[in-house]
């Protein structure tokens, strides 16, 4: 029988944050912040009764990044399709089989990943605009100014 762990709101409202909805469960959030941290193995590592959780596929974090550069180089935003199309060619190389497979809705996966990364960078004032259009933000191009300087 798996331990019983109580989580702090702000801690459970912390994690949805970083959930794919409908697809990650309160633990395969966790394992997933703790394969990051280098303590678990990276993915791979079957969670008791989701599937999903043992296919290896890009995480959200690793296109904070990518997804700011392409929006600095497009002059500070542009339309999802073109952003999505960009980001697209710069990470195929990283790019994993299960990425590229369809969601039950029709959608790529890792597209789903980069809009899910959009909004959580849109919550922590990264990236703004409205619907139909995705910008850096001043905090966004100060945060990628920092992570390539060389």
């Amino acid at each position: 029988m798996s331990p019983v762990v109580r989580l702090d709101e702000e801690v459970f409202n912390g994690l949805k944050k970083i959930a794919i909805p409908l697809e990650d469960t309160t633990n395969s959030v966790i394992r997933r912040l703790l394969s990051d941290a280098g303590i678990l193995p990276k993915e791979g590592a079957a969670e008791s009764g989701n599937t999903s959780a043992s296919l290896e596929r890009t995480s959200q974090e690793a296109l904070r990044l990518p997804l700011l550069q392409v929006l600095d180089e497009m002059g500070g935003g542009g339309r999802p399709k073109e952003v999505l199309e960009r980001l697209g060619q710069r990470i195929k190389a990283k790019l994993t089989t299960h990425d590229l497979t369809k969601t039950s809705s029709g959608s790529v996966r890792w597209r789903v990943y980069a809009r899910w990364m959009r909004q959580r960078m849109k919550n922590e004032g990264l990236m703004g605009g409205p619907s139909g259009h995705w910008t850096i933000t001043e905090k966004g191009r100060s945060f990628l100014k920092t992570k390539t300087r060389p």
